[in-house]
Parts: structure tokens; sequence; C-alpha cells
């Protein structure tokens, strides 16, 4: 008989593109991968997948059968969200992924007025910026910069933000002004790793500055933050969460000018439930209220 869990192994290489990355994604061991996909293989009697120096490719049995694994996969994570609330009402968890910077600056006064006026429902906050968390349940809902690349994830953009470029004053008056994007290939800048490295500011500041000097690389924007304020060199940033930093100066306003669609994104089953309804409604309604302020 075959095991879901195979079925998982296979969503994860075509998600990442390789064992090793899927590995890391489901928290196992890359022979771990590779021996339960040669099981599952073995079980279909088709070719699933193809190794090479560079990554893994699915074939087209194993799109096919990657195409079915995700219905399964939607039922498993409607069958995870029933389980939440059982016979005597206690309270439904439903996780949210936002990324750190956002839930710290603009989420937590609206996650104070949903949880009084909705006491049973406990949310989970989920820190990080993958897309990808929602269709391997690993949130219910999620709340992220950029349009959405998966058109089997339902939603709605709710708003927009701006992001400058930003220094410190401690660094600027030790470097000196940055006047001018040549000025700028000579200065200091912070890079985003991991997670947040292909993030619509991260890449545009590579764009802008590509003889730069890389002082300090984070996956955190947090640290990120950090850094700046310590003086390393140069970080984009929305302007909600430049806004309360002491000290810190926009530069290159006019050469480094982006907004991006903040979107509020869940899998198509999440309506289904009327807590999950609940948490949606909530945030379709007064998230845009709060961007805007």
């Amino acid at each position: 008989m075959l095991n879901w869990n195979d079925y998982r192994y296979l969503l994860a290489v075509e998600a990442t593109g390789s064992l090793a990355a899927a590995a890391r994604r489901l928290n196992v061991s890359q022979p771990t991968v590779g021996r339960r996909l040669s099981v599952l293989s073995q079980e279909l009697g088709v070719k699933l997948i193809t190794l090479s120096p560079d990554g893994a490719t699915l074939s087209e049995s194993g799109r096919r059968v990657c195409e079915q694994a995700r219905v399964l996969e939607q039922q498993a994570a409607l069958i995870e969200l029933n389980a939440r609330v059982d016979e005597v009402g206690k309270a439904t968890r439903i996780r949210l992924a936002v990324s750190e910077g956002f839930a710290h600056v603009v989420l937590f006064e609206l996650l104070s007025d949903f949880h009084l006026s909705h006491p049973r429902t406990h949310i989970d906050l989920i820190s990080g910026t993958r897309m990808s968390d929602l269709r391997h349940s690993e949130a219910d809902i999620a709340i992220r910069v950029g349009d959405p690349t998966d058109d089997q994830l339902h939603g709605r953009a709710v708003g927009q933000i701006e992001f400058g470029l930003y220094a410190h004053q401690s660094y600027l008056g030790r470097c000196g002004q940055v006047l001018s994007v040549e000025d700028l290939q000579s200065h200091s800048i912070i890079e985003s790793t991991g997670e947040i490295s292909n993030l619509p500011q991260a890449k545009q500041l590579r764009d802008l500055a590509p003889k730069a000097t890389v002082a300090f690389s984070s996956n955190s924007s947090l640290n990120q933050i950090d850094a700046m304020l310590n003086g390393f060199g140069i970080l984009p940033l929305p302007s909600y969460r430049a806004a309360g930093l002491s000290g810190t100066q926009r530069i290159l306003e006019e050469s480094f000018k982006m907004r991006a669609d903040i979107w509020l994104l869940f899998r198509a089953t999440a309506r289904e439930r009327t807590e999950m309804r609940a948490v949606i409604d909530f945030f379709w309604r007064e998230l845009p209220k709060r961007l805007k302020r």
C-alpha cells in the first residue's frame, strides 16, 4: 500500500529542484529523500525524477503524479484543519505566516484587536517569507510582499508599501554622503541571504550598486536593521519600518523608488471553515486601513 508521506518527498523535490533542498524543507537527510522516492517509483512502476549535477528534474510521469498528489495534500490539510475544533468547542489554532519586520511594526495591533473579538481563535504567528509554506501545510494564511507566483493560492492585494534606501547617520558621518548612484558604488551595503535574498528590494539594490562593498549579510531582516543602526552600511527598507528608527536617513530618494503590493493569501480550502473565514475577512477589512496609516 502506498504511503502518503512518500508523495510529500516528491512534492518537495518538485518545489525545490533538488534532493538536498527537499531534505532541508522536510527536516530529514538527503539519503532519506532519495530512498523514499526510490520506493515510490518502484511501487508505481514509473521513473519519477532524473538526477544531474544541476539538481533533480521530474519526468512526465513524475509531473502527473505531483498533480494528483497536490489534491491529496489539500485534502490532508483540510482534515488537519477540521481536527483543530473538537466537539466541546476548544480554541481553534490558525497559523499565520508573515515576515518578521511586518509583524513587529504593522501586525500586532491588529492581532490584539482580533483576539478581543475572537478570543477562542488562537493565532500561531510564523515568521518567514517563503510562498510555499501555504501549499505545504506549514501555514493556513500568509501575508506576503509582491505578486504571488502560485496560481493554486487564493487571495487578493490589500494595500501597498514603499521602499527606500537608508543608512545611519554614524555611517554617513564616517563614510560621507551618498549624492548619486555613482557615489553608491564606493559605499558599503547590507546584503540579503537565504529566503530573503530574492525579495524585490534586495534585487534592486544589487542592480543599482553592483560595485559596492558587502559589509554585512544576513537572512534576518531584524539582524540587517541592527547592522544598519550600528553603521555597517546601506540597507533597503520599507518606509513604515524606517520611520521608527532613530538616527536613520533616507538616501537617493529619486534613484531608488519602488512600491510593492501586500497580498493576503490562503489555500483554496481555507474558507470552508467558519473560523478561517473570520480571520481572512478580518484582515481583508482591517489591514488596508492599517497600511494607509
